[in-house]
């Protein structure tokens, strides 16, 4: 057998196996593709248990902050709401597993979340902020190396309703720890440009400023006043945090 025909055959395994595997297809026509298990077909059906379980473990892995939370209150909410476990299988069924590292099972989450509150109001948006929050931590640890300043790969810029870095840190002492207060603030999360950790910085609007230009988009009009002076001095300090790199100025 040639080497692609190996590949044809690969392609048309998975093509019966992953439907199985997400609960789109059953045994029966699986196994008439597929031809007999070598074991029993207990032993063959238990495949189906463990890819649910290590997506669920994706989950829990990528969001466990949020994962706490909406355990916590699913008996409290509208049934709209859903159980925690009835939303990830409603996503799952949304967004199937494609990509081949396991965390990208899980990227699409925060929009999902934010969609689905558009059709059911009742479901917090702190939601999906911690869920935003948990995943550019995850994307902010991850990024590739020398792409220049890094926006929404190193570097993300949001504004949440919530405190919600604190709030996460809280989840983590006390699974029990009350939702906070609206706070809406200006966050930026970022990996330093030199080194691995995941930081948090809060900027001021000049700070703002300095972000817009080093991205090249417009600066917001209620900010194009803030003076220059005070412009050069918030990117200044963005270099010393570490958000940004050293300003590459052209050769004379």
């Amino acid at each position: 057998m040639s080497p692609d025909d190996h590949g044809g055959a690969l392609a048309a395994f998975f093509a019966q196996m992953k439907p199985y595997l997400l609960g789109q297809q059953a045994l029966a026509p699986t196994l008439r593709a597929l031809g007999p298990p070598h074991g029993s077909e207990d032993d063959f059906s238990f495949y189906r248990v463990l890819a649910e379980r290590n997506l669920f473990k994706v989950m829990l892995e990528l969001y466990g902050p949020l994962r706490t939370l909406w355990l916590r209150r699913q008996d409290e909410l509208p049934a709209a709401v859903g159980t925690w476990r009835a939303m990830v299988d409603e996503y799952i069924a949304a967004h199937p597993p494609a990509g081949r590292h396991p965390n990208c099972f899980g990227e699409a989450l925060p929009e999902f979340l934010a969609a689905r509150r558009e059709r059911i109001p009742e479901q917090p948006v702190v939601y999906e902020e911690l869920a935003d929050f948990c995943w550019i931590r995850t994307r902010a640890h991850q990024a590739p190396d020398d792409e220049g300043d890094g926006f929404d790969s190193r570097l993300f810029v949001r504004q949440y309703s919530y405190p919600i870095p604190d709030f996460v840190a809280a989840l983590g002492r006390d699974s029990q720890a009350p939702v906070p207060e609206p706070q809406p603030r200006v966050l930026l999360v970022y990996r330093h440009w030199q080194q691995l950790q995941v930081r948090l910085f809060h900027p001021s609007a000049a700070g703002l400023v300095a972000l817009a230009r080093r991205q090249g988009v417009e600066v917001p009009a209620p900010l194009q006043a803030v003076p220059s002076d005070h412009v050069e001095i918030a990117d200044a300090a963005l270099v010393e945090h570490g958000v940004l790199g050293p300003r590459v100025t052209a050769p004379a």
